[in-house]
């Protein structure tokens, strides 16, 4: 029996996809033979969770490209979408992005672009950003129930909305809490039915961002209002009469201090669909993104942010091996000596309480130093030099 390659809208053959992602690991893996070696961590200013992108851009001439698949199962049953995409920094506060499926049912898949604007102080471990962005999607879905739709001409008509993330950066504040927290508001949700539903969407993420990796989870809903078509006898609904809820628990992990793998699980909590014409979102959806920068200089966010992490895995070590000092001066009976003359070593004694505030000093002089370098890189914020490749530790 010959075998089937047929293929539906946002569906392609198993052995395609796979095809199609090995040559992209391959040509992203060869295309950077000088990988970023030791504790340099090749980290962008832009990195978001896998629902919500951060406020900041990825800076000037900064060039990131990515692949994704989606694979979901609803009332429709399953779908699998490729992807490729990518970011290019247009200025200091400013970045587009864009992503294809490059194929749909009908040869090129559904298509968006991005034009990106935050706030000023991208360049700097803010603890507030915030960026407006204008969504341009093009779907190809056929539209012939619309009532300036050709059922002879299907119209494939874009549409532009737009959409507000807000972050936090808690690491500003708090410099041994590594939280980041997402908020995103917007006008599309299945960009594909855009022609038919005018939609809501909103969602809030958390992201612990560790010095390599990072695990997050978010959640949101939309909410859906039918436009006038055919199939409604041309009358829209007066209120956004369907909606449902999902929450998607997932992570970040860097390949070689320069890529990144990304992966998420999207499970639906809630659902409120109309008996007639309902929608179908995904019950499950997996993504999963491989990030490869293109061509990356390490901005001044992120070279703070590596400094931070690395003087507090050097104060764990000095602690460490403080505490292991004091357990090696302990008697046989488990207590310290304190100058009772038992197990002294030369003469000397442990005095425990001045080594704990030698300890306590320390760490205001860490703290006191990682402050200054802040106040240093802040002021010099259009000299990257002075900080592009931060001192390993």
């Amino acid at each position: 029996m010959k075998r089937s390659r047929r293929t539906s809208k946002g569906i392609m053959a198993p052995r395609r996809v796979s095809a199609i992602c090995i040559v992209l690991l391959v040509a992203a893996t060869t295309a950077f033979g000088d990988i970023a070696k030791g504790e340099s961590m090749q980290r962008g200013r832009n990195e978001g969770t896998i629902d919500i992108p951060a406020s900041n851009v990825i800076g000037t001439s900064n060039i990131t490209a990515w692949t994704d698949i989606i694979t979901g199962y609803s009332a429709n049953g399953f779908r699998l979408e490729p992807a490729v995409g990518g970011v290019i920094g247009a200025g200091g506060i400013i970045q587009l992005e864009g992503r294809v499926v490059p194929f749909g049912g009908h040869g090129l898949g559904p298509m968006e672009a991005h034009l990106q604007m935050t706030l000023p102080g991208n360049d700097m471990l803010r603890f507030v950003g915030m960026a407006p962005r204008a969504d341009l999607y093009l779907s190809t879905e056929i539209d012939t129930i619309t009532p300036t739709a050709n059922p002879d001409k299907p119209n494939y008509s874009p549409s532009l909305v737009g959409s507000l993330i807000i972050d936090l950066d808690w690491l500003a504040l708090f410099r041994r809490f590594p939280l980041k927290t997402y908020f995103m508001a917007g006008m599309a949700d299945n960009t594909q039915l855009l022609y038919r539903y005018n939609q809501l969407s909103g969602s809030v993420g958390l992201e612990w961002k560790m010095y390599r990796h990072s695990l997050f989870v978010d959640a949101g809903g939309a909410l859906y209002k039918e436009k006038a078509n055919t199939l409604i006898d041309n009358i829209a609904d007066k209120t956004y009469a369907q909606s449902y809820a999902w929450i998607a628990p997932g992570g970040r992990y860097r390949l070689l201090n320069r890529f990144s793998i990304l992966g998420g699980a999207r499970f639906v909590l809630y659902q409120d669909r109309k008996k007639n014409n309902p929608i179908t979102p995904d019950v499950l959806r997996l993504d999963l993104r491989f990030e490869a920068p293109l061509y990356f200089r390490e901005t001044n966010t992120e070279a703070i942010r590596t400094l931070v992490f690395m003087e507090q895995e050097k104060e764990k070590k000095r602690v460490a091996d403080t505490l292991a000092q004091a357990e090696a001066r302990k008697d046989y009976f488990g207590e310290y000596n304190l100058g009772l003359g038992v197990n002294q070593v030369q003469g000397e004694t442990f005095d425990y309480a001045k080594e704990r505030q030698d300890l306590i000093k320390k760490r205001q002089e860490i703290q006191t130093k990682m402050d200054e370098i802040e106040n240093i890189l802040n002021e010099t914020n259009a000299d990257d030099s002075l900080i592009a490749q931060p001192e390993k530790p």
